[in-house]
């Protein structure tokens, strides 16, 4: 993909059923792709993440991407030195 396909995602819906995508682990996690950056044109890329207790990616940074978390069940501890921008929703939505 080019700079100049960045934005041009198909408008389509995509199907990804149960037990989908493809999956990747990593330190006891395992990722699987739902949508990836050729899919939307470059705009996002949508991950679920299975994180074991205690576990998670090693600390990396992303300096052109942003990361948004959605989270079903548990918690997360983040740590770092940034600007974190935080929304608190409860179960059901607003």
């Amino acid at each position: 993909m080019s700079l100049g396909d960045v934005g041009r995602a198909s408008s389509q819906p995509v199907y990804v059923p149960g037990g989908g995508g493809e999956s990747v682990f990593l330190v006891g996690d395992t990722y699987t792709t739902l949508l990836s950056g050729a899919q939307t044109g470059g705009i996002f890329t949508l991950l679920e993440a299975l994180v074991l207790p205690e576990a998670g990616p090693p600390p990396h940074a992303h300096h052109a991407e942003e990361e948004t978390f959605y989270l079903l069940s548990g918690a997360l501890e983040f740590t770092g030195s940034w600007d974190l921008r935080w929304e608190v929703m409860p179960a059901g939505g607003r």
